[in-house]
């Protein structure tokens, strides 16, 4: 009110002049908080307070206000009165508001330490998952150990036995070679004491007749004997299948470079085993018969894991003559070119040949070197674009397919041969 009245004196037709404390906030359309200190000192002027007292009552600007532009006698001690009483009201405010302003704080404070103990229990908690999981990852890493440890000493294992097994064949063979001999000095002994017509059978050389006794009693030990091994040998390799399983189930891609050696991966080598043709179905005759069709295939055929399911009562050089001859005419029937890969034994033989009279090839191997091996050897060595590999030997055809070969099964080419 004090600025509106010196506004008015200033534009009156007979100017009156403004207070000199006001006179800066005259042309400010809203006024700042110093104006009020400005208007508290102009006030002081009687005649000015006079001029404000006028336009006023008390209702608009409160007892204090009024008490103060009017001044009556005793007017000061109302107004301390006053003062002192705002001033109360303020300090119980105050108190009030700061009271309020606590609780509030206290209440932040006890949902911020709510909000700690959460997290901290939070905390605890994935600590306790940290340790459980390194716990977990211990005794996972002990496991995977003891796995590679069972692993290896079950390769090494096998190794061993197939060794033994590939040893009991040789043997074996050498004795059926025996019993064919055996038989024939006895069929020549037989016909040398066979009586004859004229001296009405009673005839004969009695040493003739105990050697015929002799050899036919040597060729039944050694019948009997043959007999035993080949039923220790079907149960070794049961036994051996049951003990070690599948190797394929366990997903290692060093079996091999652990349990033999030279059966090792060559990660540079990129061929994948060829997709079959619609309709048929691995593990058969029909899809070994398409195998062996494709342009450029490279068929490896484990020669003594065939040569004894097919031919058993062979020799072993019969059973190689009978597999050369048998494989020929599947390679010019169906045109793989067929490499048989026999274990070196003591008749010997190039590393690589050609079969008599056949486009075939041989191959033996070096004497401490198992056709097992060889095989995987050659499969990751050649360049053919299609490689077959020929076997029963589980882990033969793990090794090829490992080695991007396809493979067939020794009983469904034998079924081709025939």
């Amino acid at each position: 009110m004090a600025i509106i009245v010196a506004r008015q004196g200033e534009s009156a037709p007979v100017r009156i002049p403004a207070p000199r404390p006001i006179r800066p906030f005259l042309r400010f359309a809203k006024l700042p908080p110093r104006a009020l200190g400005a208007a508290r000192i102009a006030i002081e002027d009687d005649e000015f307070r006079a001029r404000v007292a006028d336009r006023v009552d008390e209702e608009e600007v409160g007892r204090a206000g009024w008490l103060l532009l009017t001044r009556p006698d005793g007017w000061d001690e109302e107004f301390d009165e006053l003062v002192r009483a705002r001033a109360d009201q303020v300090a119980t405010g105050a108190e009030d508001a700061a009271r309020r302003d606590l609780t509030r704080a206290n209440e932040t404070i006890r949902a911020q330490q709510r909000e700690i103990d959460a997290k901290d229990r939070e905390l605890r908690r994935l600590q306790q998952q940290h340790v459980e999981r390194d716990d977990l990852e211990a005794a996972r890493l002990a496991d995977l150990d003891e796995a590679i440890a069972a692993s290896d000493s079950a390769a090494a294992e096998r190794a061993r036995a197939v060794r033994e097994l590939k040893d009991m064949e040789r043997r074996l063979g050498a004795r059926t070679d025996q019993v064919r001999e055996l038989e024939a000095r006895l069929a020549d002994g037989m016909s040398a004491v066979e009586p004859s017509s004229e001296d009405g059978g009673t005839g004969g050389d009695p040493d003739h007749d105990d050697v015929a006794a002799a050899e036919r009693a040597a060729i039944a030990r050694l019948v009997g004997e043959l007999r035993v091994a080949w039923e220790q040998v079907g149960g070794a390799l049961t036994r051996l299948d049951a003990a070690l399983g599948d190797p394929a189930d366990d997903g290692d891609d060093t079996t091999f470079a652990r349990g033999r050696g030279r059966g090792r991966t060559h990660p540079g080598h990129h061929r994948r085993p060829l997709r079959l043709g619609q309709g048929l179905v691995d593990g058969t005759p029909a899809a070994a018969r398409w195998l062996l069709a494709r342009p450029g295939v490279v068929a490896l055929v484990d020669g003594y894991n065939v040569t004894m399911l097919a031919w058993p009562d062979l020799s072993v050089a019969d059973q190689r003559i009978a597999l050369e001859r048998a494989a020929t005419q599947v390679q010019l029937q169906l045109g793989a070119q067929v490499v048989l890969v026999f274990d070196g034994d003591s008749e010997g033989g190039a590393a690589v040949r050609s079969a008599v009279g056949s486009p075939v090839r041989v191959r033996f191997t070096h004497r401490d070197t198992e056709a097992d091996d060889e095989i995987l050897e050659m499969v990751a060595a050649t360049t053919a674009p299609v490689v077959v590999v020929v076997s029963n030997d589980r882990r033969v055809l793990d090794g090829a397919r490992q080695r991007g070969a396809n493979t067939i099964r020794s009983t469904d080419f034998v079924a081709l041969l025939r």
